[in-house]
């Protein structure tokens, strides 16, 4: 019942505060939870099914630090089509390039761009990684996501996360 209710104010928050003309406050005082969940499910099956599929602690988690919101993305792989536990983050493509002795990795975040000033790539211990050159930041406000361009050695898997930084 816990998770049932939390995702149902999740994807109304969504749908609330990305403006959607779907549900708003007045429809969601008389509909019932099914029919919006068969609503939320329709119009946003991405958001939708990364939000229903997740356990409650699962779910995106802020941290605020002094003037700066964090996000984290949760545990990615360099594994294309790797979805992360966290916010919906995507492994778009990773690219071997031999010649330059790189793997480029590319991730999708479903985060409004303006809300990103910066970001860090850490291990799965929240260290930062070693022997990686400078993570590149992709805003995308036609799709409203970030990309996030990784450069790293190719010889070995990789475990990540990214924090996304906001400065208020």
């Amino acid at each position: 019942m816990k998770k049932h209710i939390l995702i149902n104010a999740c994807c109304f928050s969504l749908l609330y505060a990305g403006g959607c003309s779907l549900i708003d406050r007045d429809v969601a005082s008389t509909t019932s939870p099914a029919d919006i969940d068969t609503q939320v499910l329709a119009e946003l099956p991405i958001v939708s099914k990364a939000v229903a599929e997740q356990p409650y602690e699962a779910l995106p988690r802020e941290a605020v630090q002094g003037d700066i919101v964090i996000q984290e993305t949760g545990l990615l792989a360099d594994k294309p089509g790797f979805i992360g536990n966290k916010m919906g983050a995507t492994v778009e493509s990773v690219i071997i390039d031999s010649e330059q002795g790189l793997k480029t990795i590319l991730i999708l975040v479903p985060v409004d761009p303006s809300e990103v000033d910066s970001i860090e790539v850490v291990d799965r211990h929240n260290q930062p990684l070693t022997n990686v050159r400078e993570p590149k930041l992709i805003r995308d406000y036609e799709n409203n996501n970030v990309g996030v361009k990784l450069f790293v050695s190719p010889k070995k898997n990789l475990d990540f996360k990214i924090k996304l930084r906001n400065q208020d």
